[in-house]
């Protein structure tokens, strides 16, 4: 389970805002996988996290690290899972890819602070405030502070 947890967080993160959404699969009472769908979503994706961890934590099963990739200028055909130009040139990462979800839809955001906007919150940036420029230091606004984030997703 922690190289599907890995694995959809390295899909979540590695290659942009994502649009899926994440459903279980039970099996006799257990998660098997989860099994994304190309509906709109990212949210839901991210949702899905803390139910994992409640269920690893249940279970008895070691505490899940989560792998966080950023990959700047990475193109769809730039890994070896999603090319067969460059397939086997990156093992780890064809394995992660292997064992967890691929979400292969993506809207990259043009400036840091619109894809850190879409990073923390499963949002489009259009959505939460943060489309048009940078937040610089001395600036007035920023993140609503009603948006919930990553880190309040992952908290167990």
């Amino acid at each position: 389970w922690q190289k599907t947890l890995s694995a959809l967080c390295i899909s979540l993160i590695a290659l942009g805002c994502y649009q899926y959404s994440v459903t279980r699969v039970e099996q006799d009472g257990r998660i098997e996988k989860l099994e994304a769908s190309n509906q709109p979503g990212i949210l839901q994706a991210i949702e899905t996290i803390p139910e994992y961890l409640s269920y690893a934590a249940s279970s008895g099963v070691d505490p899940t690290h989560i792998v966080f990739v950023l990959a700047d200028d990475q193109g769809f055909n730039d890994v070896g899972y999603s090319s067969n130009d460059l397939e086997g040139l990156t093992p780890t990462l064809d394995s992660l890819a292997g064992q967890g979800i691929k979400l292969m839809q993506y809207y990259g955001q043009q400036l840091c602070t619109p894809a850190r906007g879409a990073l923390m919150t499963g949002k489009y940036p259009i959505h939460i405030g943060l489309h048009h420029d940078v937040i610089h230091p001395d600036a007035p606004w920023g993140l609503p502070l009603k948006e919930k984030v990553l880190p309040e997703y992952l908290k167990t």
